[in-house]
């Protein structure tokens, strides 16, 4: 069944498919062998070029566990300076007190240098001030993080030792052209998410 879920994209190489399955199975793992709070890596799916279908995987972890692949605007964007770290700030509480527990940020570009984000992955706790109150909200952070860009895309140190790095490598110009046995996997895995979910678990 897993198999059947990764086998049609360009993994550069098996270690990247490794790290895929971990994206897809870790969520499954919250709560069962550790805390719900406990920190796991964040998950960084790079492409050699566009169209390979970077955030298309990533999706399926988000239809696995939220029935949705939600997609978040990247956190550098290769202009704005500190990948505007008061932005994220928002997002993240706003992320928490509506329940969420998974943000992944699409498309990135240029140098991601962000401390608010390298601050949250590491931290079980996390607290801040709703907008415009004196109110301070405390969480337990709960929220698992991936982010996607193609090859171009730097990082600072700190925040690549908080990585799992998925590398998706196409040799064709045309990524167009590519033909797939199932076209639509998205649709695919929302119909069959208590099949995977039983996978997952009797793999656990």
């Amino acid at each position: 069944i897993i198999y059947n879920i990764f086998k049609e994209f360009c993994f550069k190489t098996q270690k990247d498919y490794l790290n895929a399955f971990a994206a897809l199975l870790t969520p499954f793992l919250k709560g069962l062998f550790s805390k719900f709070n406990i920190r796991t890596p964040i998950f960084f799916y790079i492409a050699n070029q566009p169209r390979v279908g970077k955030d298309y995987l990533a999706g399926i972890t988000g239809i696995l566990y939220e029935n949705q692949a939600l997609e978040e605007s990247p956190i550098s964007n290769g202009v704005d300076k500190g990948n505007n770290n008061e932005e994220l700030r928002k997002k993240i509480l706003s992320a928490m007190i509506s329940g969420r527990k998974r943000l992944h940020f699409s498309n990135n570009r240029g140098k991601i240098d962000n401390s608010v984000l390298e601050s949250i992955s590491t931290a079980e706790i996390w607290s801040d001030r709703i907008l415009g109150k004196s109110e301070n909200l405390v969480f337990d952070n709960e929220l698992d993080f991936s982010l996607s860009g193609n090859i171009g895309v730097t990082y600072t140190t700190d925040f690549a030792n908080r990585c799992k790095f998925i590398n998706l490598f196409l040799d064709i110009e045309d990524t167009n052209s590519r033909k797939f046995e199932n076209p639509n996997l998205h649709h695919w895995v929302r119909e069959n998410r208590p099949l995977i979910l039983s996978d997952l678990f009797s793999l656990i």
